[in-house]
């Protein structure tokens, strides 16, 4: 692991690993392998003991964590290690963060112990075509900032750069991190202001962690993410159908393209998209589509589309001595 990582976050991903391939740690070894006070170490033991199944055991100098063997951790079979490697090819446009770096380590280290046979060719076998994703690489310390404050639920205070403009956040209360076509973003609350933001990662500058925050129980980020198509929230939710040719009518049918979702096959063989969302996204999602999809309602949606495809249409009509 790159020796900057040093956050919360990523302290905590190398104790859980090591756990995970040695089944116990003491106070001292952790602050030895983590290269911090014990003091810091043991609180970094109490955060991992509250997500996975660990264990204090003894007092003083002795106290050693213990992972419960009846949590399955460290018996992995063939099958999961194959999800890890999947897992690691899924995530590679976060390379060069905490994440990925933990994801990286488990999978080189899971295939201890299994068969040859069973785990050779596997960087041929398996394989995720990645669509254009963001480099966090810049962005690393920023990353592992947010994901610090997410464990610990603490406040985060940051620069925004969106449109040339520089916004201040200060006591930003960070709810979930959300991956969403190769970008991350996050997904949080701006006293006094009420509401959920969702803000790009990328976009985030300076950021510095601080004081602890009450992180509300009543949080349901599947609710909140449901409300709009994609990650951009904009306008009201109402009900929007779309109409499929029937030469992409299989394509339609086979996804889930919003929880609200339902699909209609029609006489003719084309097919029916009801879903209740709103969103900016919907635009784009439509001329993906091109002629094979046409916007019955809303009639904002509809418009915007035409406006679109005539801008598109006036382009490629100009003469090539025009675009010189």
């Amino acid at each position: 692991m790159n020796p900057r990582s040093n956050t919360s976050s990523a302290r905590c991903l190398r104790l859980l690993l090591h756990l995970v391939e040695h089944g116990s740690v003491t106070t001292i070894q952790a602050g030895r392998l983590l290269g911090v006070p014990a003091r810091r170490a043991r609180e970094d033991l109490k955060l991992v003991a509250a997500v996975a199944p660990i264990a204090a055991r003894g007092q003083g100098r002795a106290r050693a964590w213990i992972v419960d063997p009846a949590s399955g951790l460290g018996r992995l079979g063939v099958l999961d290690r194959v999800s890890l490697h999947l897992g690691r090819e899924v995530t590679a446009f976060l390379d060069g963060t905490a994440l990925h770096e933990g994801l990286a380590r488990a999978t080189d280290q899971g295939w201890d112990g299994v068969p040859d046979r069973l785990s050779r060719h596997l960087d041929r076998k398996f394989r995720h075509l990645q669509e254009p994703a963001r480099s966090y690489v810049a962005q690393r310390d920023v990353l592992d900032g947010v994901l610090d404050a997410l464990i610990r639920e603490r406040a985060l205070d940051f620069r925004y750069e969106k449109a040339g403009l520089n916004q201040r956040y200060h006591g930003f209360q960070p709810l979930t991190l959300v991956v969403y076509r190769r970008a991350v973003y996050l997904l949080g609350c701006h006293p006094p202001r009420e509401g959920v933001l969702r803000l790009s990662v990328d976009r985030m500058r300076g950021v510095t962690i601080g004081e602890p925050f009450p992180y509300p129980e009543d949080w349901a980020p599947d609710l909140d993410l449901g409300r709009y198509f994609g990650i951009v929230a904009s306008g009201e939710p109402g009900r929007v159908v779309l109409r499929f040719a029937e030469r992409v009518a299989h394509l339609v049918r086979v996804r889930r393209w919003h929880p609200t979702a339902r699909v209609t096959d029609l006489r003719d063989g084309r097919v029916e998209l009801a879903m209740i969302t709103a969103g900016q996204e919907l635009v784009r999602f439509v001329l993906e589509w091109g002629a094979t999809c046409e916007v019955v309602e809303p009639a904002w949606l509809r418009d915007a589309v035409v406006a679109e495809l005539r801008g598109a249409l006036e382009a490629y009509e100009r003469k090539p001595a025009e675009l010189s």
